[in-house]
């Protein structure tokens, strides 16, 4: 078995950090999107329910992607634009 000689060494630990900043630059860009992408799905679950229970007394909004992120991503404060976007356009 041959020993490692300073040259692999410093090949590798070349390679290693090579990586290391390729990761990281990924890393960032993606949990972005990911963070996105969640609450996306969390607005589409909240106006879900909120179509459910307004079937009983004919209220709906719509479910698109402006909607989900909005509500998704505000939280109460994008609920409330909405309803008011709905009103001021109806």
């Amino acid at each position: 078995m041959a020993a490692l000689d300073t040259q692999t060494i410093v090949a590798f630990t070349f390679a290693l950090v090579i990586l290391y900043l390729v990761l990281r630059t990924v890393y960032a860009p993606l949990r972005f999107l990911l963070r996105i992408a969640w609450r996306g799905a969390l607005g589409v679950l909240i106006l879900w329910g909120v179509n459910l229970v307004g079937s009983l007394v004919a209220f709906s909004l719509p479910i698109n992607l402006f909607t989900a992120l909005t509500i998704g991503y505000l939280g109460l404060p994008g609920f409330l634009l909405i309803l008011t976007l709905r009103h001021l356009t109806a």
